[in-house]
C-alpha cells in the first residue's frame, strides 16, 4: 500500500535571498507617529487642477515615484532636450495614468537632472558622459554572511557620532527582520564611471513640501536617515565594491 513518507530533516529558514527592502520593511521607529504627522502638514491640500507648468506640484505617491523612475532608467542624458524625450515622456505619463499636459514640466526636470553639476569638483554632467561610461539598473547578487540588526549596528557603532550617520546605530538596531543568511539582491539605478571613480545614482521622488526650501540639504539629510536611505546607499556601495 502507498504510504506518505515522514520529513525528518531540518529546514534552514534563515537561509534565504535578502534584499534592502526586507531589511527595512518592518522598521520599527518611535518618532515615525510624530514625523507623519509632520509630514501631513507639510503635504499640499487638494487640488483638483494643480498648476501643470512645475513639476512641484506634480501628484504624490508611489505611482508617481514609479513613473519618474521609469523615465529616468530610459532617458538619453546626452539628448535630454530632444523630441525623443518630449514623446519618451508623454508615452510614460499615458502609461501611469497621468495626464499628458505634465509634459513640459517632466522634460524640464529631466534636462535639469542631466544638465547638473552633481559633483563641481569632479566634473560629473550625466548629460556628458557617453552611452558606455554608465549602466541603468545594474543588477547585483552577492553572498551574504549571517546578518541581524544587532550585527547592522556594530558595524555601524563606530561611526554614529557625526555627520549623516549620528544616531543611525540606533535607528538600525530597531529593524525588525529576521535574522538572514544567504544572498543579498538588488537594482541600482545607475551606475556610472568618470575620471576612473565609480558613481551611484539612486532616484528619489520623495514628496518633502510644496516649496523649494522643504527640499534643502539639511531636510534631505534628514529623510536619508529616516528613511534608511543612508543604509541603501551603504549596501549598493558595497555591492559595487564587491564588482
Amino acid at each position: 500500500a502507498l504510504q506518505c513518507r515522514t520529513f525528518t530533516g531540518s529546514v534552514e529558514r534563515s537561509w534565504r535571498m535578502g534584499s534592502y527592502s526586507l531589511l527595512v520593511s518592518g522598521a520599527h521607529d518611535p518618532d515615525a507617529a510624530e514625523r507623519e504627522s509632520f509630514l501631513a502638514r507639510a503635504e499640499r491640500p487638494p487640488n483638483t487642477s494643480p498648476d501643470k507648468s512645475h513639476v512641484i506640484a506634480f501628484p504624490a505617491g508611489s505611482r508617481a515615484g514609479s513613473f519618474f523612475h521609469s523615465v529616468l532608467e530610459t532617458v538619453d542624458f546626452g539628448h535630454a532636450s530632444s523630441p525623443d524625450t518630449e514623446r519618451l515622456v508623454e508615452n510614460r505619463l499615458r502609461a501611469f495614468g497621468f495626464d499628458p499636459a505634465w509634459r513640459p514640466a517632466v522634460v524640464q526636470v529631466v534636462g535639469e537632472v542631466a544638465g547638473s553639476d552633481l559633483f563641481p569638483d569632479d566634473g560629473l554632467v550625466l548629460s556628458r558622459l557617453p552611452p558606455e561610461a554608465r549602466i541603468a539598473e545594474a543588477e547585483f547578487y552577492h553572498p551574504l554572511r549571517p546578518l541581524s540588526s544587532h550585527s547592522l549596528q556594530t558595524v555601524f557603532a563606530p561611526f554614529g557620532h557625526t555627520g549623516a550617520l549620528r544616531g543611525f546605530p540606533e535607528q538600525l538596531g530597531r529593524l525588525t527582520f529576521a535574522p538572514l543568511h544567504g544572498y543579498m539582491k538588488g537594482f541600482i539605478d545607475l551606475v556610472a564611471v568618470h575620471r576612473d571613480r565609480f558613481y551611484l545614482v539612486d532616484w528619489k521622488s520623495n514628496h518633502l513640501g510644496p516649496e523649494r526650501t522643504d527640499y534643502a540639504a539639511d531636510r534631505l539629510a534628514a529623510v536619508m536617515r529616516e528613511e534608511h536611505y543612508v543604509l541603501q546607499a551603504h549596501i549598493y556601495t558595497l555591492a559595487l565594491h564587491l564588482y
